[in-house]
């Protein structure tokens, strides 16, 4: 029925078409992943963030955990340092029902479910995109909490150069070097990098040791304009590398993490935007202990993707697309079945009225282990003035159960069903000249939570029997005082395990950031406060985690126009504190580099 439906919307939308949808500003930052189709930030009707390679640079961060602390509804746990285990929870959802994709490929592992984000080299990237809240309508499974869009570094006119190098505490050492240009409409970028850190002790009440680090990244992005509107495009990207821990049975990690693929677009009239993707992703881990091999899990993801828009008028826009994706797992673990696949159809109407604005999205998935699932979405936008606009938002979303979750060997459970989501958010964005500030409040239940439980002694099994209730309030504000420029976020959340009536693990009910920065002439000089409320690590909340406020300090000083050096200085008062239970976090920690752009 609903394929049906779509198929209908379709007919009588190209019956009915007549001149292009809404142009966006190019002053404005741009954002594509919130429907797929290109908008400004102010357009979106969803939650979005946009972090550019500007902004990434000047953060002097060298992981996404770094970059990201500091955004709305974004908080994590790490277990003991660089290229250790990092969880992201984005509005208080669990770590796999984030969904994180590098240039529209999706990443992560096809057996646990989730992204090794520790493995991401920030070096290679030219932007990230961040959308809060439910979009399973348009990208299918994990996407409840939302999404993390990554895209690799791309030409711009010109042919440029940039290079850094830089050392810190724990013997931190990162390199990066690219080249990258565009010219006569073919565009061009490469870029590789190393992090390496000697690391400090991961695990508490341990064995006494350094838990390194060695991270090796690289990316190619290469394609052609050409003049009829068309356009195609390839790229690579790709980290690898070695990571140590405390552990038993295994302590050392060799990793390979990246994607490949390629893009075409083109416009067979002046009212339909088509676009075709085919790539694949990898995940491959090999366990060892003191370099004695202990086992090994690849995973590997195939997907293709072709999608056409289509005007309807002057102010409005329909999307059309396919989605497939398969996922195979080679392992030394004998999992009963190696691969499966779904298929996706989805489709997205949107509106500008005079004072509103409409999104409508529909989609099915068919899945070879558990059949069909349906998501939509809704989307309103109503105008209070010049200024000031309310949304209200309501979706669905799901997260299918992993390799692991189905047919890990005598304990997984091939009968699971997905996890199940409805979200409503309802927000209020105001843009001024000095600045501008964003409330979104937030309920999500999550349904069908996949836990696992002892069904004889000593032997647990993953089954859907736990449920989640998340309310919450996201307040961002960004503004200009006497020179300075100040943005910040505050966070309160309750999310509970309806099950057990606990907070679900590792998150809390409160977090804020602020960050404040000023130009000094040639010397750039800012500072970043975050603070975190009380957690607990388990279930049953009885292992407490408790709260803590971090402060970094950052300087850059131009010594010319193509060189600048930058200093950072980590947590700055330093404070002892826990993101995972029994795990050490890093201490203060000064990290000197130097830059050359041309």
């Amino acid at each position: 029925m609903f394929i049906k439906t779509t198929l209908a919307t379709v007919v009588v939308a190209t019956l009915s078409s007549t001149p292009l949808f809404a142009e966006t500003d190019p002053e404005q930052a741009i954002i594509v992943t919130a429907t797929r189709t290109a908008q400004t930030v102010d357009q979106s009707l969803a939650s979005v963030t946009v972090i550019n390679q500007q902004q990434i640079e000047k953060s002097q961060a060298h992981t996404l955990e770094e970059l990201l602390k500091n955004s709305a509804g974004i908080t994590f746990s790490n277990n003991g340092g660089l290229g250790k285990q990092t969880s992201l929870f984005l509005r208080g959802t669990d770590d796999s029902h984030t969904l994180i994709m590098v240039d529209g490929v999706r990443m992560g592992s096809a057996t646990t479910g989730s992204t090794a984000l520790q493995f991401i080299s920030l070096s290679q990237i030219e932007k990230i995109e961040i959308v809060r809240g439910p979009q399973s309508s348009l990208y299918g499974s994990d996407a409840i909490g939302g999404i993390v869009h990554i895209f690799t570094r791309q030409g711009s006119e010109g042919h440029h150069v940039q290079s850094s190098a830089g050392i810190g505490r724990y013997n931190t050492r990162e390199y990066s070097l690219s080249f990258s240009g565009k010219e006569e409409g073919f565009h061009y970028s490469t870029a590789v990098s190393r992090l390496s850190s000697d690391g400090f002790d991961a695990l508490q009440d341990s064995e006494i040791d350094r838990d390194g680090y060695d991270n090796d990244a690289f990316s190619i992005q290469f394609g052609k304009e050409f003049s009829n509107n068309a356009s195609l495009s390839a790229y690579l990207q790709q980290s690898s590398g070695f990571t140590e821990f405390d552990g038993g049975y295994t302590n050392q990690t060799q990793f390979k993490q990246g994607s490949q693929g390629i893009k075409a677009k083109m416009m067979p009239n002046e009212y339909w935007d088509m676009s075709l993707q085919i790539a694949n992703s990898i995940d491959e881990n090999t366990n060892l202990h003191n370099g004695d091999d202990r086992g090994y899990i690849n995973t590997k993801r195939q997907t293709a993707s072709w999608q056409n828009d289509h005007s309807i008028g002057d102010n409005a826009l329909l999307t059309l697309g396919i989605d497939h994706q398969s996922e195979r797992v080679a392992s030394s673990t004998n999992y009963a079945v190696k691969e499966h696949s779904y298929s996706g159809i989805f489709s997205q109407y949107q509106a500008h009225l005079k004072n509103a604005q409409l999104s409508i999205g529909l989609r099915e998935d068919n899945h070879s282990d558990f059949g069909k699932q349906h998501t939509g979405q809704i989307n309103l936008g109503l105008n209070l003035n010049q200024s000031s606009r309310v949304t209200v938002n309501y979706g669905s979303a799901y997260k299918a159960p992993s390799f692991n979750d189905l047919y890990w060997p005598f304990v997984g459970n091939p009968d699971l069903e997905s996890e199940q989501s409805r979200a409503i958010e309802i927000g209020l964005k105001n843009n001024k000249s000095w600045g501008d500030w964003h409330v979104h409040a937030y309920r999500t239940k999550v349904d069908n939570l996949i836990a696992w439980r002892e069904v004889a002694p000593f032997i647990w099994q993953p089954m859907n029997v736990d449920k989640a209730l998340i309310k919450g309030l996201e307040m961002q504000i960004t503004t200009h005082v006497a020179g300075f420029n100040i943005s910040g976020n505050a966070n309160f959340i309750e999310p509970v395990n309806k099950t057990t009536n606990t907070l679900l693990p590792r998150r809390g009910k409160r977090s804020a950031s602020i960050s404040i920065a000023k130009q000094l002439g040639k010397l750039s000089t800012a500072i970043d406060i975050n603070g975190y409320s009380k957690r607990y690590d388990d279930v049953a909340n009885t292992t407490k985690l408790g709260g803590y406020g971090l402060v970094d300090v950052r300087v850059e000083a131009a010594l010319n126009q193509n060189l600048s050096i930058k200093a950072k200085i980590s947590n700055l008062l330093d404070k002892k504190y826990q993101t995972a239970d029994g795990y050490n976090t890093a201490e203060r920690a000064l990290f000197i580099s130097i830059a050359f752009k041309n």
